[in-house]
């Protein structure tokens, strides 16, 4: 397979230890919220058993914009935005799904 891609794709200097740290850290719990999702297609059910992998990505995500040198090189270095894009449609699941309305659910 031969693939065209604009160079900017692929560009930039590899990750310092601590933003790697950060990045799989966020990879670990989006993959696991994003399995809980795929289990637990019921709203009600995503609202209960996905309320702590929910948390988790979010976590992690906040871990990332705390951090000075990896918030700008993991959040907004090139065009994808892929952690603010997930982060966005993670939000965008929980509130339609009206997560946040459930009683007993703390945020």
């Amino acid at each position: 397979v031969f693939l065209l891609c604009p160079t900017a794709v692929f560009t930039g200097a590899k990750l310092e230890p601590e933003c790697s740290k950060l990045q799989l850290q966020f990879a670990t719990q989006s993959s696991a919220f994003t399995t809980c999702l795929g289990k637990n297609t019921k709203p009600v059910r995503i609202c209960v058993t996905c309320f702590n992998s929910y948390h988790l990505v979010n976590d992690s995500y906040y871990n990332i914009t705390q951090s000075g040198k990896c918030s700008d090189v993991l959040l907004d270095s090139d065009n994808a935005m892929v952690i603010r894009r997930l982060v966005g449609g993670y939000h965008n699941m929980w509130t339609s799904a009206l997560c946040s309305t459930c009683s007993g659910l703390t945020e």
